[in-house]
């Protein structure tokens, strides 16, 4: 189990934490809109939460596709 990435650690090693947003920032009303419905629902559930998104779709295609 990754108990730690770089300089981020997880305190409580009995649990997960989530990384999640959407594949690709549309814009910046979703993105947050976004991150904001997984706040709350994390939150809620005392989840640690990392928001991850990416700003360019090209990183989801194959070079011999392209």
């Amino acid at each position: 189990m990754l108990h730690q990435i770089d300089f981020l650690q997880h305190s409580n090693t009995n649990r997960f934490f989530l990384m999640a947003g959407p594949c690709a920032a549309e814009s910046e009303e979703i993105v947050m809109h976004i991150a904001e419905r997984i706040v709350n629902i994390t939150n809620r559930l005392q989840i640690p939460y990392i928001f991850k998104a990416s700003y360019r779709k090209a990183n989801r295609s194959r070079l011999d596709l392209v």
